[in-house]
């Protein structure tokens, strides 16, 4: 149905709430990896290594994952910190000594040395996120502005490209 007021078809406010969701969503999870992706490059670049000491490991059954903990001091200070680790990893006595890289500007954070690499799921989320984003905004623009958006126009084509090759497999 057209709407004689402004020339566009009607349509419900259900898709423009879940697009507006996907967007905050999408940009929440994208900063949130880009922090984390920031947070391990910083400590690459100006990480300083010292010699902790293992305090202990734990599988959350919660997620069934691995964690860490290990300590530090630095300057009377002692520094705290739980992380993900490999289940294979060799650290099992308390006390041990396992080297750290921690940020001269804030020794909070820290890692064990070796496994400040930047984690896949951290990459992966950023990408997911702004794609999802750049969808959400396209969804807008195409609708607002009368005119196709480019992100949709891409995804309509690979879906007439993937429908035509399955009628030619046919």
């Amino acid at each position: 149905m057209i709407s004689e007021s402004e020339g566009r078809p009607r349509r419900s406010g259900v898709g423009d709430v879940i697009a507006a969701f996907v967007f905050i969503l999408s940009l929440a999870l994208g900063s949130q990896a880009y922090s984390e992706i920031d947070r391990y490059a910083a400590l690459r670049a100006s990480g300083v290594t010292v010699i902790g000491a293992w305090a202990g490991r734990f599988t959350n059954p919660a997620d069934g994952l691995s964690y860490g903990t290990y300590f530090f001091e630095l300057e009377g200070r002692t520094y705290t910190q739980q992380q993900v680790i490999d289940e294979s990893a060799a650290y099992t006595d308390r006390g041990q000594p396992v080297e750290i890289v921690y940020l001269p500007e804030d020794p909070s954070q820290s890692r064990i040395a070796g496994t400040e690499g930047y984690g896949v799921g951290s990459v992966v989320m950023l990408v997911v996120s702004g794609g999802a984003a750049i969808l959400a905004l396209q969804y807008f623009l195409a609708y607002y502005t009368g005119r196709s958006a480019w992100a949709l126009m891409l995804l309509r084509r690979a879906a007439e490209w993937r429908d035509s090759a399955r009628q030619a497999d046919d």
